[in-house]
């Protein structure tokens, strides 16, 4: 997965296939996260921090059933993973609750999913199962570039700032008022 990138990053986002599949085709292959839904989320968590630099973070989806912040099953929690491969903070920055539409792949999974995840909570939404989405921000150290650059507002008040983040994108961090020093103003 991580075999062609080269260097070391302030922000690695990804939105790998999650879905937990007891059988995987050539029909549902994208979707298919492995049997538990977590193989690519592990692999990524413990690769890229060779990749980030040290103030950097991982920003990554996931569907609270895999076990985001609690367990959901006999596995530890992803958040558990998380710092025992040696990140400092992990958080759950925005919960969506997708309704599931009939004959989608996460409502075709829901039995096999409900079996793997014991502990998953039962959600309804306007009547139709549904199932919470996160996107996880998990950080290599507590205190990110970002943090620091703010603080330091003599050096950065007039100038911009671009940090390299990977081939898909680009964070721009500049000065935007005399109440702040620095904001984002772009990620692309």
């Amino acid at each position: 997965m991580f075999q062609n990138i080269h260097g070391k990053f302030d922000i690695i986002a990804s939105n790998p296939p999650i879905m937990p599949m007891e059988h995987i085709t050539t029909e549902n292959v994208h979707d298919s996260g492995g049997n538990d839904g977590r193989l690519y989320l592990t692999t990524i968590i413990q690769n890229a921090l060779n990749y980030l630099n040290n103030d950097g973070y991982l920003l990554l989806s996931a569907f609270s059933f895999l076990g985001t912040d609690t367990e959901t099953n006999n596995q530890i929690s992803l958040k558990e993973y998380a710092m025992q491969t040696g990140y400092k903070s992990f958080e759950i920055v925005k919960k969506v609750i997708k309704s599931l539409a009939k004959g989608s792949v996460t409502y075709k999974q829901l039995p096999y999913i409900r079996k793997t995840y014991p502990k998953m909570l039962t959600l309804e939404y306007n009547g139709h199962p549904a199932v919470e989405f996160q996107i996880l921000r998990i950080k290599k150290y507590a205190l990110g570039a970002i943090v620091l650059l703010a603080r330091n507002k003599r050096h950065y008040a007039s100038k911009t700032h671009r940090f390299r983040c990977s081939s898909l994108c680009s964070l721009t961090l500049e000065r935007s008022d005399k109440a702040s020093p620095c904001a984002f103003s772009s990620l692309t």
